[in-house]
């Protein structure tokens, strides 16, 4: 049965008074359970858009001059939910807990670290990573090349100077746009 044409296992088919046709006994009606909610759905669940008035929400809703309608704009509405404003990360949490404060800044910029720190380790690593791995393999050779990665030799005085000064121009840049 395997290696024969279409045609014939419609032949053998026939033959047999088996039907071609295929019948499906179930079908399956795909639902919302276990799909994301859109931005529309959540806006509507929480109250916060009409769904008589489905049409005029877009992600970002504009007039015709190009200014952001708030009352549409999807984006806008989720930002303003209460608990969305008003929710801590869990390292903020964490930290009021123990007594202390977590300041939180543009997140993914290294240049906030402090000083190029980021740019310097970054560097340290860069040569660490070329040296092969047979002087990596005990820990007094591991140690060794940590050492050699981060020594003055490969972080100069004018290299922390220029990766300062870089960090600190991207913090001048970002503190004139807030």
């Amino acid at each position: 049965l395997m290696k024969r044409t279409v045609k014939h296992l419609h032949d053998y088919c026939d033959k047999l008074g088996i039907e071609k046709k295929k019948t499906v006994t179930t079908k399956t009606t795909k639902g919302w359970w276990g799909q994301n909610k859109g931005l529309y759905q959540v806006c509507v669940e929480r109250g916060w858009a009409n769904p008589e008035e489905k049409h005029k929400y877009k992600v970002i809703a504009t007039d015709t001059n190009g200014d952001i309608l708030p009352d549409y704009s999807l984006l806008h509405l989720v930002e303003n939910f209460p608990d969305f404003k008003n929710e801590t990360s869990q390292l903020e949490h964490i930290c009021s807990k123990l007594g202390c404060e977590a300041i939180i800044t543009t997140k993914y910029h290294a240049e906030f670290a402090g000083e190029g720190i980021e740019y310097t380790w970054g560097l340290s690593k860069l040569h660490f990573r070329r040296y092969p791995l047979e002087q990596k393999d005990s820990k007094l050779r591991f140690h060794e090349l940590v050492r050699k990665c981060i020594s003055p030799e490969i972080l100069t005085k004018d290299v922390v100077r220029r990766f300062s000064r870089r960090a600190r121009s991207y913090m001048i840049a970002y503190r004139i746009l807030e």
